[in-house]
């Protein structure tokens, strides 16, 4: 599985973002991409479904939760940074889609509602991002990810990267 959602985090990621000044966070480019009503209208009956509570809402549309807020400064776009994580998809099993140990990522490079959420935590953070199609992968099947999917990472910053 993971053979086939890396490249796609990265290759869709890197589609959308320009260069990044890695050495100054006021450089880093915002997309400020929004999800429509719809979405998270949906992200929200899989919170209320799943009693799932805990869960704030970013203006962007994506939910999330602050499991640990980590140190700061808190990440930016422009980091690269050594994470774990599992991808689960909002199906009746939670079907997992991916998880990594020990991966190098650059921010900039992946989907949208990894760089936006990401910032909230720091390293030694973890935190949970429910998100939408419109800031994941859209209409992309990607692997066992359907079109139009709803996706729940759950991710741990471990190191931060020069």
């Amino acid at each position: 599985m993971k053979k086939i959602l890396l490249p796609a985090l990265v290759a869709i990621g890197a589609a959308v973002m320009g260069s990044c000044n890695k050495t100054e966070n006021t450089a880093c480019p915002v997309i400020g991409n929004t999800a429509p009503q719809t979405e998270i209208d949906s992200l929200t009956s899989y919170l209320k479904a799943n009693n799932i509570t805990d869960a704030k809402l970013d203006s962007r549309g994506f939910y999330y939760t602050i499991l640990d807020s980590g140190s700061t400064p808190n990440l930016t776009a422009c980091n690269t940074a050594v994470f774990d994580y599992i991808g689960k998809l909002t199906d009746a099993n939670a079907t997992v889609f991916d998880q990594e140990h020990g991966i190098t990522l650059d921010l900039v490079n992946l989907i949208n509602g990894w760089r936006e959420g990401l910032p909230y935590i720091g390293i030694g953070g973890r935190i949970t991002l429910y998100i939408p199609p419109s800031l994941g992968y859209g209409s992309t099947v990607t692997g066992i990810i359907p079109a139009n999917g709803y996706l729940v990472f759950t991710i741990s910053a471990i190191q931060l990267k020069s």
